[in-house]
This record gives structure tokens, C-alpha cells and sequence, in this order.
């Protein structure tokens, strides 16, 4: 699954850091999904647009004439989160700017684990803390 995930991100031209990223994320998540499920088997979701890269890893197979299912945030507790929680609204989309992994689960006990990052913030590495401090300057002739 990471070496799908990574490779069509990288058609899209996303930056070694988001491909670095993406890939411990979908590895980490599909070991969640796998060790956490009943299911007979997990997908792979890599959504690409102007805005955000998303990946996520489900157990969630979708009859051909449904809908999405209803995602519900996970708390810490392992209790499904419901407060502000919108009818029809992905929990993915709600905070774009979201750090690392987010789980989410259906009423019926399907389970997903992704991250959702803007593409222009995807693209760039995350600033070191020590960038900000003056840097030497080059010895003039």
C-alpha cells in the first residue's frame, strides 16, 4: 500500500518531505486497520486536488449503490465523537490543518485512520526551530 500511495503521489509532483510523510502514514495506518478489523480486507484511498492531499486506509468495502458512510471522530477513550458533528460532513475535511493521523469510525464499527494536509503546506518541509536564529555571514575580501 505504500509503495501505491507514494508512487501516485509523486506523479501528482508532490515534494520528497509529503511522499516521505505520506508513506509512514499509510504504513502505520494500514498496520491500525489490519490489527483492529474483522474485515477481510482494507483500501487504500490517495485523493489529490488544487487544495489538500488525503490518504487514509479503511475497512469499509461501499455497497455500489450507497453513499459514504458516516465517519465519526474517535476519542481518546475509544468512544465515537459526535459533538459539532454535521450530517454528511467528513471529519477529514473539517480541519485541513490538522496535524498527523485522525481516526474515525461508522456506527456500525468500520474503521479509518487518514491525514488530510493543503497541498501548498504539503509541498514544503516543516521549519526547524532553530531557522529563525541569525545565520553567519560569509567573511568579505
Amino acid at each position: 500500500m505504500t509503495e501505491v500511495a507514494v508512487a501516485s503521489l509523486a506523479m501528482s509532483g508532490a515534494s520528497k518531505w509529503l511522499l516521505k510523510l505520506a508513506g509512514d502514514a499509510v504504513r502505520i495506518a494500514a498496520h491500525y486497520v489490519i490489527g483492529h478489523s474483522r474485515a477481510p480486507r482494507i483500501g487504500l484511498t490517495v485523493t489529490v486536488d488544487g487544495a489538500s492531499v488525503t490518504v487514509t486506509v479503511s475497512d469499509y468495502s461501499p455497497p455500489a449503490a450507497h453513499g459514504p458512510p458516516a465517519w465519526l471522530p474517535v476519542t481518546t477513550g475509544d468512544a465515537l465523537h459526535l459533538d459539532g458533528v454535521r450530517p454528511g460532513v467528513d471529519p477529514l475535511t473539517v480541519n485541513p490543518h490538522a496535524d498527523g493521523l485522525q481516526l474515525h469510525r461508522t456506527p456500525d464499527g468500520h474503521i479509518r485512520l487518514g491525514m488530510r494536509a493543503p497541498w501548498e503546506q504539503a509541498t514544503l518541509p516543516p521549519q526547524r526551530r532553530d531557522s529563525s536564529l541569525p545565520q553567519p555571514r560569509a567573511a568579505t575580501p
